[in-house]
């Protein structure tokens, strides 16, 4: 993290760091050595999107299983779907935009 926070700050600058929605992207993107190593972006952006993927998963298990415990239900299942379209009406409401 301290890493990626000082190379962003290097490269891109104080203020183009701040303003950006995603630095480590835009570093990705500015990443030219020679013509071998270009479009870093992708990798950048496909493991992004693995680890989100994990992480709300992880942190959708543990919501069930704690409502499982919380309400004596011995059963995971049972109480994955009602939480699956909760948390994906109160996304949806909550977060309208990005910008939001």
């Amino acid at each position: 993290m301290v890493t990626l926070i000082l190379l962003g700050i290097l490269v891109l600058g104080p203020y183009y760091s701040q303003i950006t929605m995603f630095p480590t992207y835009e570093l990705g993107r500015r990443i030219d050595v020679g013509n071998f190593l270009q479009g870093i972006e992708v990798v950048i952006a496909i493991l992004w999107f693995i680890t989100l993927f994990f992480k709300v998963s992880l942190y959708f298990h543990a919501s069930v299983v704690g409502l499982c415990h919380i309400f004596n239900v011995n059963e995971t299942r049972f109480l994955t779907l009602p939480m699956g379209l909760i948390v994906t009406t109160f996304s949806i409401i909550v977060f309208p935009t990005i910008i939001y």
